[in-house]
């Protein structure tokens, strides 16, 4: 289990959800360590979306800039109860 909640690398059942608009990271297996997850991405085509591994580090300094001028960032999701990948919607 790492310092954030999440089992350690190579359990399997997906603990955290992190979201940018359409775009969703789940995490299934963190090295805190390393700075590195392995979990299913989404970036909002479902027919692209597939599992591997993502940089911790990468994913927090996401930020994207709106047509509005609003930033968009990507937010860890601190209510997340973990669940099996298979019960996700």
């Amino acid at each position: 289990m790492s310092a954030c909640g999440e089992p350690a690398l190579y359990p399997g059942a997906a603990t955290a959800g992190s979201g940018s608009g359409a775009c969703d990271w789940w995490v299934a297996e963190i090295d805190g360590d390393r700075r590195i997850a392995f979990g299913y991405v989404n970036l909002g085509d479902d027919q692209n979306a597939e599992w591997g591994y993502m940089d911790l580090t990468e994913l927090r300094g996401i930020a994207i800039r709106l047509p509005s001028g609003l930033p968009l960032v990507v937010e860890r999701d601190l209510g997340w109860t973990p669940t099996r990948f298979a019960n996700l919607r």
